[in-house]
């Protein structure tokens, strides 16, 4: 294989786990709120994880934490044993149900 071709195939790969670890960790985190909170709104999740001290849902060696200072989620990649890439997710409420979106990412 060309190296070319090799790079784009190692990219490919470290694509696809990111998306299954990005999967992972929002449903274990859709899962930890949805059996841990009683919520109407986004002011109960804030309110709840404000009282949490280092709350971190971890799947290999990535994890997902909730910033305080920002009322929003951060998920840390850690690839080889290094940081790749974070993400920061905004949530609401919307129909009974919790949805994040993407604000912002950073290499």
């Amino acid at each position: 294989m060309k190296s070319s071709n090799m790079s784009n195939y190692n990219s490919a790969f470290k694509v696809e786990d990111i998306q299954q670890c990005r999967e992972n960790l929002l449903t274990k985190l859709n899962l930890y709120i949805n059996g841990s909170i009683e919520y109407q709104s986004e002011g109960d999740i804030n309110k709840h994880f404000l009282n949490l001290k280092d709350f971190r849902i971890y799947y290999e060696k990535s994890y997902i934490y909730y910033d305080k200072d920002n009322d929003i989620f951060k998920l840390e990649y850690i690839i080889n044993n290094k940081p790749y890439r974070e993400e920061s997710y905004e949530y609401k409420i919307e129909k009974g149900q919790m949805k994040y979106g993407c604000i912002n990412y950073s290499y």
